[in-house]
């Protein structure tokens, strides 16, 4: 069996995650919003961090202050779509890194992210996309995709005798499927919890424009994530389903598949 064969049998395998229902971007849009970004990146780029930025007072409250807010909302459609209590932690960490996560009990925002994220709707949009991951239970598919790739890789293995070689791709191979996936429904999912906060969501969204100033490599790559021009083009569409959810009294309730 070569490469690709166990590599399409281990993705169909790691097949239990659930499939994301954010808006289609069509190539044409796509394209043009990556041109759009890369002229945008041309008059201005922002250097990497060289350091965290320190916790303080005044960031602490700040950051309490996004956090209540999306914490009620995001409670608020947990229960409706879950029909149960989400309750999540939310803490700061020092790190230089422009990153946030969610591991299915707490949201971690670094504070280089907090820093870049300069406007509380910048912030916002950021933390409701790490609870929609809760709410979605992203990382406990991703591990239940880990392991069904581990335990298909280690039967290879065991049966061709090639070591802990494709275990080891197969865990990875597992642990990786629909992680795209994954962040295009949190960023879709993460926009219902913003709506609800009574922030102006087109604030919003201009982050993952500004994210291209400080990578632009992320205009045209995504690897475990959407590139910036397509989160931003899906995320405008969103935002326009709410809109008419919202002039037409419809639920503000995200389009799930079963």
């Amino acid at each position: 069996m070569n490469k690709l064969n166990i590599t399409l049998a281990l993705l169909l395998l790691a097949s239990c995650a659930e499939q994301t229902i954010a808006p289609k971007v069509s190539k044409a849009e796509l394209e043009d919003e990556k041109r759009y970004q890369h002229d945008m990146v041309k008059v201005n780029k922002i250097a990497a961090y060289t350091e965290a930025p320190k916790i303080t007072e005044k960031m602490k409250q700040r950051f309490a202050n996004v956090v209540n807010v999306v914490g009620v909302a995001g409670e608020d459609l947990c229960h409706q779509l879950q029909k149960k209590k989400c309750n999540f932690d939310f803490q700061l960490e020092e790190d230089k890194a422009l990153n946030a996560f969610a591991d299915g009990k707490k949201i971690v925002i670094n504070t280089a992210m907090m820093d870049f994220a300069s406007k509380d709707e910048e912030l916002a949009n950021v933390v409701s996309h790490e609870y929609a991951h809760n709410i979605m239970r992203h990382v406990e598919s991703a591990q239940g995709n880990m392991w069904i790739g581990l335990l298909a890789g280690l039967a290879i293995d065991t049966a061709l005798g090639t070591g802990s070689t494709v275990t080891e791709f197969g865990a990875k191979t597992g642990a990786a499927s629909y992680s795209v996936d994954f962040e295009k429904e949190a960023d879709y999912v993460g926009l219902y919890i913003f709506a609800r906060t009574g922030y102006d969501p087109n604030q919003a969204i201009e982050f993952w424009r500004k994210m291209s100033y400080a990578n632009e490599s992320a205009i045209d790559t995504g690897v475990t994530h959407p590139t910036n021009p397509e989160r931003f083009v899906a995320m405008k569409k969103t935002i326009a389903e709410i809109t008419y959810k919202h002039n037409n009294g419809l639920p503000l309730i995200p389009e799930l598949k079963d």
